[in-house]
């Protein structure tokens, strides 16, 4: 028996035969070619192929797997017509005579490297995206006809017992290309919770794991995947079945429970409404939202239409991906957080060449493209219940400059006669200066949400992916919660409502006292909410009796 630590990625625990999804591995090589109008035209059909099959695909996954899988389908297709994505490539064919198979691998991998390399993980995952939407367009003009996996392997796992898939790297289209009914797990090498193919497991309820290296050997070998504790067993013992197989019952039961906390409302120790919503990075995850019935979206990040990209988006194609979001959400309230790009995120299209500003203080800088996304997102709010959320405020004088680009844009907007609603304003609180002038910051604005995961690493000198819980309860705990606690009286006192949006809105070690201090939302991945539903009502139940 061997045991292996890995990252779970899908909750729940299988036991199985394993089967492992063997792709061609596909070794593009840069040619100079003397007809660049050709290539051009390969390109273009390839594309027009692609967009065919997604479409074909969001019409089986919105059957098979409901509107969320749809939705990552959809995403591809506007990657594919993206025009920055078409741009690069199209300079690539055109200026240095490159065959179209490079041109699309090069210029995905460059947009790819772009979204690796930033610190948001919804972001991040992104990356995989592109590196499908290459693959499909290399299996086109490579003339493969199946493009994620083989015939014979497909008709393979259509004859075979119910197995645990193992794979190097799994796009969404894997499990559209499989039969779903005979996969027990998923296991990968690479991967992450957030990404589309995690997405899709989750939905499916396909226990996954990723982070673990494999040997081909494993083929047909017994395992057992622990999704929920991020554990791999090969050859397991009968006493270890025995054990995992009672776990299995175990979660199957408790997995079934979570659904009766749908629609369920919870509240603060002052009887008031505590609202459970959901931290998103892009249209597919407001899915999510829906499916894990977040009451609201509290973060909606919208750097996903910024990153990634060779030229900004226009007004109208910010307009309608928000638009988009608030009809999803039928009327409950979506938060919108501006763009928050410096630091690590980067866009080829400005100078941001020693660029150390980040947050609200990139948005004043960059007038104009702050400008364009206040009128999409005031036009947007005319559908919907819409708030703006500006991050990374440190003080009054920012609010007085985003007052008057505001005044701005209403008059513009005014003037083109277009019909626009003002949103609520809120405020970010991510930093120890903003948090210890937030009293006269609540005066300012219609409501605060805080950024504990930026807040936290201020304070203790950490980087943010750095900063976990269990370094907060060793160290500072009574610091964080102290002041976090003074932010929501200053909200409260200044008769505005708050919000925790970051890791520890889903930490039950921290849900307790969030109850208490009378937090008004908790924001965070919508996976997390109805298990949180369940605590917080477990809780109430208890200290209220």
């Amino acid at each position: 028996m061997e045991q292996y630590g890995a990252k779970g990625i899908s909750k729940g625990i299988a036991i199985g035969k394993i089967h492992i999804l063997k792709k061609e591995e596909s070794v593009i090589e840069k040619r100079c070619v003397k007809d660049a109008e050709a290539e051009l035209v390969r390109y273009r059909e390839a594309t027009a192929k692609a967009i065919a099959q997604l479409k074909d695909l969001a019409e089986k996954a919105l059957l098979e797997m409901g509107e969320e899988g749809a939705n990552i389908f959809g995403g591809h297709q506007l990657l594919l017509a993206d025009s920055g994505y078409q741009q690069m490539v199209c300079e690539l064919l055109q200026e240095e005579k490159v065959n179209a198979e490079y041109a699309v691998t090069y210029a995905a991998d460059k947009i790819a490297g772009q979204l690796e390399a930033l610190e948001d993980a919804y972001i991040r995952e992104r990356a995989t995206d592109m590196k499908d939407v290459s693959h499909r367009l290399v299996s086109i003009l490579s003339d493969k006809t199946d493009i994620q996996t083989n015939a014979e392997q497909k008709t393979d796992t259509d004859t075979r017992e119910p197995y645990v898939l193992f794979a190097r790297e799994l796009f969404p289209a894997d499990l559209l290309e499989v039969n779903r009914e005979k996969i027990l797990a998923v296991v990968t090498q690479s991967g992450s919770p957030h990404s589309h193919a995690a997405i899709l497991a989750k939905t499916l309820g396909i226990p996954a794991i990723t982070k673990v290296s494999w040997n081909l050997d494993f083929e047909d070998k017994t395992c057992i995947v622990d999704g929920i504790n991020g554990i791999l067993i090969i050859e397991p013992d009968e006493s270890a079945i025995e054990k995992y197989s009672r776990m299995q019952k175990e979660w199957n039961e408790q997995a079934g429970l979570l659904q009766k906390w749908k629609g369920q409302k919870t509240f603060s120790k002052a009887g008031k409404a505590l609202k459970l919503m959901a931290n998103v990075g892009d249209l597919a995850d407001v899915e999510m939202a829906i499916k894990n019935d977040a009451e609201g979206i509290g973060l909606f990040r919208s750097e996903f239409l910024f990153l990634g990209k060779t030229k900004a988006p226009t007004e109208e194609q910010q307009l309608e991906v928000y638009k988009t979001a608030l009809q999803k959400m039928h009327g409950k309230p979506v938060v919108i957080r501006t763009l928050d790009l410096g630091d690590d995120k980067q866009v080829p299209y400005l100078d941001m060449s020693g660029e150390e500003d980040r947050g609200i203080r990139f948005c004043l800088k960059h007038k104009d493209l702050f400008k364009i996304q206040l009128k999409a997102l005031f036009r947007a709010a005319v559908i919907g219940e819409l708030s703006v959320l500006y991050p990374m405020i440190t003080e009054r004088k920012e609010l007085q400059e985003i007052r008057q680009i505001i005044a701005e844009v209403e008059t513009e907007l005014s003037k083109e006669g277009i019909e626009y609603v003002l949103p609520r304003q809120g405020i970010m609180i991510e930093t120890q200066q903003a948090a210890e002038c937030s009293s006269d910051l609540a005066k300012q604005v219609d409501f605060i949400s805080i950024g504990t995961n930026d807040l936290i690493s201020c304070m203790l000198g950490t980087d943010r992916w750095q900063a976990d819980t269990s370094e907060i309860e060793a160290e500072n705990y009574e610091e964080v919660y102290s002041l976090i606690r003074q932010i929501v009286i200053n909200a409260h006192n200044a008769g505005i409502s708050v919000s925790i949006c970051g890791e520890l809105a889903a930490d039950t070690e921290w849900t307790e006292r969030f109850w208490e201090m009378g937090v008004d939302f908790l924001s965070m991945v919508p996976g997390q909410i109805l298990p949180l539903r369940k605590k917080i009502k477990e809780l109430t139940d208890t200290l209220l009796l």
